[in-house]
């Protein structure tokens, strides 16, 4: 997870240090023949279907370079570094989740693609040097995420990919208040708030998939 400006990003960086372990348990429960595997693949649709679609847009484009902002647990990098043989660098505010990344690159093999390290995305410093940049479940935390948004485009030569969760879906009430009981900060999204980000953004040529739960935003940057 990446900046949240002003008083929220202490609360961010926290609730994200102390989720580590849980976040990275979703995905051993999704091949769990338990009750708990059970609903999480039921309710986490969307957040499978759109890292399959970023495998698709990485395959069918041939991509070599990835920019993982608020990587997590590391679980898209080791996958991609090891499936596509595409070398990743990965950014997170939380240090447990970067432990746990390097953890998870060790056990597949790819350590020696996979770079992880601590660091708020919006002090990264490292140049265009990516063929895509990519941000699953980090943009909604942030209050204006404009300047992050533009900052991940300056950082890719070909695509940008991020999510933001659906504004008006049966589970967006309860997800609502879970994380307003833990203090973090959390914003949904409908076709018409992304229009105005993009707007603002300054993006033209966009594409915005519906997966459940979530969009995936796909940007062709004008680099490539």
């Amino acid at each position: 997870m990446d900046r949240v400006p002003g008083r929220h990003q202490k609360d961010v960086t926290r609730f994200f240090d102390g989720y580590a372990e849980e976040f990275h348990g979703i995905y051993g429960r999704q091949h769990a023949s338990t009750l708990g595997g059970f609903i999480d693949r039921l309710t986490r649709r969307g957040m499978f279907a759109r890292f399959q679609e970023v495998i698709r847009q990485c395959e069918s484009l041939s991509m070599k370079s990835l920019l993982d902002v608020g990587c997590g647990p590391g679980i898209h990098g080791a996958l991609l570094a090891k499936e596509l043989d595409m070398t990743i660098h990965g950014l997170d505010v939380a240090q447990r989740m970067i432990d746990i990344a390097n953890a998870n690159a060790s056990e597949n093999g790819v350590s020696d693609k996979c770079d992880y390290m601590v660091v708020d995305f919006m002090d990264f410093t490292g140049g265009c040097d990516y063929d895509v940049s990519l941000a699953l479940g980090v943009v909604e935390y942030i209050e204006d995420p404009a300047p992050f948004v533009r900052k991940m485009i300056s950082h890719a030569k070909r695509r940008v990919m991020f999510s933001l969760p659906v504004k008006w879906h049966l589970l967006t009430p309860q997800r609502m208040i879970r994380y307003k009981i833990r203090k973090c900060p959390l914003m949904f999204y409908d076709r018409k708030d992304i229009s105005l980000l993009m707007n603002r953004c300054r993006v033209n040529c966009y594409d915005v998939k519906r997966m459940n739960r979530d969009f995936l935003i796909i940007v062709s940057s004008e680099k490539e």
